[in-house]
């Protein structure tokens, strides 16, 4: 049986509002300052949806996700948001800049069958109860899927490159340069067939995707929606997510597990960056760990039972990790290598979890190019 599955997506009417003011990266890579400049730049922007405010008089009747479910009817409505004429696989493309790389990230948007982790589907994170809490109230306001799972697979054809890019729907600038989606109805059969027996991991969105799982088993809802891309030629990187503490781990535990010396850090292999009051450091472990990767080596030494979750903040940004120091906003980075693409399938395959943002893929496709309703799933 077909694993992904063309639908009519619920799309932004074009002729209403202005594509590139309705769209915003995914729910939880945004921050309070986004997430209000968002709320500010239309007041159609998914950020309603996706992210909705909080406020001291909140209820059980009214709160974010009654409000997004009441947005949702009331755009549908008002025909800012329609369903698709027919049914169609979206192909998404967009260009990036991220350092001195550049390159033009390109998914498959499908409706994808929900399975069990460990034959089609692996997984490469731990999940967190909380996030998950939020998305499933979020669903069930809404019955709508509204940021894709981020799912990667090895393909050395080129297959998704190669679809015909005849039908440009959407085409919008943002401050990297341009996101363009093409319907692709052409071959829709040979895309079933081609991804019947690939091997998907997910890159990101575990919490959506465990979300979905719960939805399933409660609601029978057994389709949820993906964006898919190619290893090979999906022009993606990921890059590393740079720890911040309000508190520095006690020296002694540091001494204990590596070797300090002043010094900028520069990305290495088994290295870590440490900034502090103090200074910028240098740490390397004491023991070399071969079969670790090193956000596992920082973990167990320094993080695991001593330093909780919600406790430790992430960027991907280097400069404003060691601002956010120097600042006083924090009071300790730990600097970070990026995480191999190879280390995750190798773990992922083995079903071996690795710490929470111990990767972040980039770029993350923005939300609200195609929602996809689940009110006549089964």
């Amino acid at each position: 049986m077909a694993r992904v599955f063309p639908f009519k997506g619920l799309l932004y009417n074009k002729e209403k509002v202005d594509i590139s003011s309705v769209v915003a990266p995914p729910y939880d890579v945004i921050s309070k300052k986004e997430q209000d400049e968002y709320y500010k730049k239309n007041p159609y922007n998914i950020i309603r949806l996706i992210l909705g405010k909080e406020y001291p008089d909140d209820t059980d009747e009214n709160n974010k996700y009654t409000r997004a479910g009441k947005y949702l009817s009331l755009w549908k409505e008002q025909g800012i948001l329609e369903e698709d004429k027919s049914e169609c696989f979206y192909l998404y493309e967009q260009e990036w800049e991220v350092g001195r790389k550049r390159g033009l990230f390109r998914g498959l948007i499908c409706s994808l069958k929900i399975e069990d982790y460990g034959k089609n589907i692996f997984p490469h994170e731990r999940t967190l109860e909380k996030p998950k809490e939020d998305r499933l109230k979020l669903l069930y306001a809404t019955d709508t899927c509204f940021c894709y799972i981020f799912l990667v697979y090895s393909d050395k054809t080129n297959f998704i490159s190669r679809l015909n890019k005849k039908n440009l729907f959407f085409e919008c600038k943002y401050e990297k340069g341009s996101i363009k989606l093409f319907r692709i109805e052409e071959g829709m059969e040979e895309i079933k067939r081609f991804f019947l027996r690939k091997k998907f991991i997910i890159a990101d969105g575990h919490h959506r995707y465990e979300t979905a799982l719960k939805y399933k088993r409660e609601q029978g809802k057994t389709k949820t929606l993906a964006i898919v891309s190619s290893i090979e030629n999906g022009e993606f990187v990921i890059l590393p997510a740079h720890r911040l503490l309000k508190k520095t781990p006690d020296t002694e535990s540091i001494n204990r597990y590596f070797k300090i010396k002043e010094g900028i850090y520069k990305e290495k292999k088994g290295m870590f960056g440490m900034v502090n009051k103090n200074g910028s450091f240098i740490l390397t472990p004491r023991i070399k760990e071969n079969n670790n990767l090193d956000v596992e080596i920082l973990h167990n030494a320094l993080f695991d039972g001593k330093v909780i979750e919600e406790d430790i903040d992430y960027t991907m940004d280097k400069e404003i990790a060691i601002s956010s120091v120097s600042n006083g906003n924090y009071a300790c980075c730990f600097l970070l290598n990026p995480t191999k693409i190879s280390d995750v399938i190798k773990r992922a395959k083995k079903q071996e979890f690795m710490p929470g943002k111990a990767t972040y893929f980039y770029p993350k496709p923005f939300c609200g190019f195609v929602l996809h309703s689940l009110r006549n799933e089964e």
